[in-house]
This record gives C-alpha cells, sequence and structure tokens, in this order.
C-alpha cells in the first residue's frame, strides 16, 4: 500500500511516471489483493481509502478501473470521513466516465458535488480549504 502512496501523485507528463508506472505494475496484482483483502475485512478505513484513492488514480493512468474504488464505498464504511468519501466518488465518476459508462459516472460525480456543498456550505462562517475548494470546482464542472 505504501509503493501505491508513494507515486500517486505522478501523471505521464511528468518524468519520474515510467519509473513508477513500472514498479505499480509490477506490483498491481498483490496490491489489488492486499487492498481487497483489507476492504472485506473492513480494517482502518482512512488509510485504506486514501491508498486505494492513491493506486486508483495510477490506474487511471494506465488501465481504467474502479473496482477497488466500487468496492471500498459499497462496503459501507461508516468511518470514512466525508471529504475522504467525496474523493472516492469523484474519482470513480471521472473513471466511469473515461469507460463510456455516462450514466453511471454521472450519478458518482453528483453524489460528490453533493458532499462538497453540503460540507462546507453547511457550517456557517466556515472558510473552504483550498484543496476542497479544487474539488469542489472539479465536480461543480461536471
Amino acid at each position: 500500500m505504501n509503493l501505491a502512496c508513494t507515486h500517486e501523485h505522478y501523471n505521464p507528463s511528468d518524468a519520474e511516471f515510467p519509473l513508477a508506472s513500472a514498479k505499480l505494475t509490477a506490483h498491481s496484482p498483490n496490491i489489488f489483493f492486499a487492498l481487497r483483502s483489507h476492504i472485506r475485512q473492513d480494517k482502518n478505513p482512512g488509510v485504506l481509502a486514501n491508498a486505494v484513492l492513491a493506486f486508483s488514480i495510477f490506474l487511471y493512468w494506465t488501465r481504467l478501473n474502479g473496482d477497488l474504488m466500487e468496492m471500498l464505498l459499497s462496503a459501507g464504511m461508516s468511518d470514512l470521513d466525508q471529504h475522504t468519501e467525496g474523493r472516492c466518488l469523484q474519482k470513480l465518476g471521472g473513471i466511469l466516465y473515461k469507460q463510456g459508462r455516462y450514466e453511471e459516472a454521472h450519478l458518482k460525480l453528483w453524489g460528490a458535488r453533493f458532499i462538497f456543498r453540503w460540507r462546507w456550505r453547511s457550517t456557517p462562517g466556515c472558510a473552504v480549504p483550498e484543496k476542497s475548494r479544487q474539488h469542489l470546482a472539479d465536480a461543480e464542472s461536471v
């Protein structure tokens, strides 16, 4: 899981991407198996969600696969904070969109949009952090 988290921020335009991609591709079956096992065991949802997000971001660039994200969200992990759940829905929506599954993507992206809007607009006087502001802007642009 650390391997996925270490390389999540690289995209194909980065010089480091080929090396990171080679490492992650070589270990993808093991990473997938470990994450799937942890989802089934409902162990440490916050850490697990971040690892699933990181690995799914890598998969977005190499082979579109939202299976782990769908498993995580459908497992009913009630300990996920709203920001993490919104990010999962947003990333899964992007994957589904790229797969041509537009109606499913639309539902996931609207779910993310609702979470981001509700979370920050339901708290009077609460300033939206830059990170969340960008997630909200991304969700609203769909």
